[in-house]
């Protein structure tokens, strides 16, 4: 893997994607100057591939750089095969020219994909296409207390995750200001002080709308959602979406903006799990689906084979014994 032993922090998708291919019988090493310099790692698999360059030292970012290179030399010549898992087709944050030239490179070198929503170009290599695995196992097992039922006490909509530009954010704000009946909660840490100026002066002057602008601790994030009636992301560019299979992992609904990727999210989970509307958000629209919500009852969580971590183990071992076939 393209990172090191992960950390209680790490991402959930890959310490549970690494749980599931060790119970497969897949020996997991993580990458590293020795192992990558004598030219041992046979085959490399890549997340988030702009994460291997980022340092917060000008000398870090070259030796990040210097890694990378001998990582593209090993890739040209066969001896080092990569997979890259796509989360997302453009990094959230867009990287300095070297880097982007380093990272396009690497894009070329690479030998197959997992694409976690269908590619908008036609796919390259031996490649796939696999729905965004479930998370909610794992947070639920981080809960030190017992996870809470349902509550008519938790808030009629909710954002979580982090709270980036293109995430619509506004759009929840005047949500709160056109609904007074509907209370709104946003959660998860900004990514920069103008959005974080912009709900904590929107939370000052609106007794519906309430926040917890920074990374909140797992168990809390379970209560959280698990309480919401609705959970609703407005993003304004929308290509897979953590949040949204988790809060469905949880068994709560969410309402996203009608696009390509939303709709094959709805296909997949079905229409009473993913509620679309045409942007913008309107007040009317959240309040006939949680009405709707209210009038069908609580449901268990969808489950879907192709997301369970079994069938995503298989699938990846497949795509890497391919590639190094």
């Amino acid at each position: 893997m393209s990172f090191t032993r992960p950390t209680e922090t790490s991402s959930p998708y890959v310490q549970l994607l690494i749980r599931a291919l060790e119970e497969e019988g897949v020996e997991v090493h993580y990458l590293s100057w020795p192992a990558l310099v004598t030219g041992r790692v046979r085959l490399l698999h890549i997340h988030w591939p702009e994460t291997m360059l980022k340092r917060r030292t000008a000398i870090g970012r070259v030796a990040n750089r210097a890694f990378m290179a001998t990582l593209l030399m090993w890739a040209r010549s066969g001896r080092t095969q990569v997979v890259r898992t796509v989360h997302n087709s453009v990094p959230h944050e867009s990287p300095g020219r070297a880097d982007r030239w380093l990272l396009g490179r690497l894009d070329a070198a690479t030998h197959a994909r997992i694409y976690l929503t269908a590619p908008a170009t036609e796919a390259v290599g031996d490649s796939v296409v696999l729905p965004h695995a479930e998370l909610g196992s794992w947070y639920v097992a981080q809960a030190a207390e017992p996870v809470p039922t349902p509550s008519a006490k938790g808030p009629d909509v909710l954002f979580f995750g982090l709270v980036r530009p293109y995430k619509g954010i506004e759009h929840l704000v005047r949500l709160a200001d056109d609904a007074p009946d509907l209370t709104v909660r946003i959660i998860g840490a900004p990514a920069d002080s103008a959005l974080a100026e912009l709900v904590d002066g929107a939370v000052s002057s609106h007794t519906n709308l309430s926040s917890e602008l920074r990374h909140v601790p797992d168990p809390q994030l379970v209560a959280e959602i698990i309480r919401a009636r609705l959970v609703v992301l407005p993003y304004e560019k929308f290509e897979n979406s953590g949040a949204a299979a988790l809060a469905m992992d949880l068994g709560v609904p969410v309402l996203v903006p009608a696009c390509g990727p939303t709709r094959e999210l709805q296909a997949l989970f079905g229409p009473e799990w993913v509620h679309l509307y045409e942007p913008p958000l309107r007040a009317d629209e959240v309040r006939r689906t949680i009405r709707g919500l209210v009038e069908a009852g609580s449901a268990q969580r969808p489950i879907v084979e192709v997301r369970e971590w079994p069938h995503q183990a298989k699938v990846h071992i497949e795509l890497y014994e391919s590639v190094l076939g």
